[in-house]
């Protein structure tokens, strides 16, 4: 549970998210503080997986929904990978 709330709040962080009494949007990026590389989870985008450098650098905009994987599911799924747990990310369909 403990790292299933460290991937979520690591994903808030990174995705800077803030809520206005209409909309939930898009803050600007907040830097990571303290967070060791190996106990980050791996981050998939539409099945593929991708560094942090490339999954800051992407348009937020894009993002349909986000899958926060606990670590016991996501070792189960991907191996020892997942042993920080896993976050993935749908991003919308183009029209």
């Amino acid at each position: 549970m403990k790292k299933l709330i460290f991937s979520f709040v690591l994903l808030i962080s990174i995705l800077g998210f803030s809520q206005n009494e209409n909309s939930t949007k898009f803050a600007k990026h907040q830097p990571e503080k303290n967070i060791k590389s190996n106990d980050k989870p791996i981050i998939f985008i539409n099945d593929v997986e991708v560094n942090y450098e490339y999954f800051e650098k992407m348009n937020k905009k894009v993002i349909d929904s986000v899958f926060v994987i606990d670590t016991k599911k996501s070792i189960e799924i991907y191996g020892d990978k997942g042993k920080n747990g896993a976050i993935k990310i749908i991003t919308k369909k183009e029209d």
